[in-house]
């Protein structure tokens, strides 16, 4: 099963795309140091999750900054419920984190349901 519906890279942190029309309305969390995972983002064109997943570079081995941009629409379908993804926490916890399509409907219907951005810890997977 996909989880993601786009990924762009190999990208270097600080040039990460990112689109005027997106406004940041939630955040995927780390669940031991709150650090920020992915962000949910709203658009003209519907609500989606973006994250930048970090990966190894030949021409820079090792770097903490290389990676790819990803990005999934968050529907009433997609991503499935059973749909996962994997991340990392970029302050070094140890341990992998997921999420899966259940919870980015969960962020989504509460931040229509209040207004206001829904904080969501991860999955943490040992």
């Amino acid at each position: 099963m996909e989880f993601w519906t786009a990924q762009l890279g190999p990208l270097w942190e600080e040039h990460i795309p990112t689109d005027d029309r997106e406004r940041h309305i939630g955040t995927l969390a780390c669940p031991v140091c709150y650090g920020t995972l992915a962000r949910f983002v709203e658009s003209p064109d519907g609500i989606g999750l973006r994250a930048f997943v970090r990966a190894s570079s030949p021409t820079a081995p090792g770097s903490a900054t290389t990676g790819f941009a990803v990005f999934t629409e968050v529907t009433d379908e997609q991503p499935a419920d059973e749909a996962v993804a994997d991340l990392h926490c970029w302050k070094g916890c140890s341990g992998h984190y997921r999420v899966n399509g259940a919870m980015c409907r969960v962020a989504r219907d509460q931040y229509r349901a209040t207004g206001k951005r829904p904080w969501i810890p991860a999955l943490h997977v040992v």
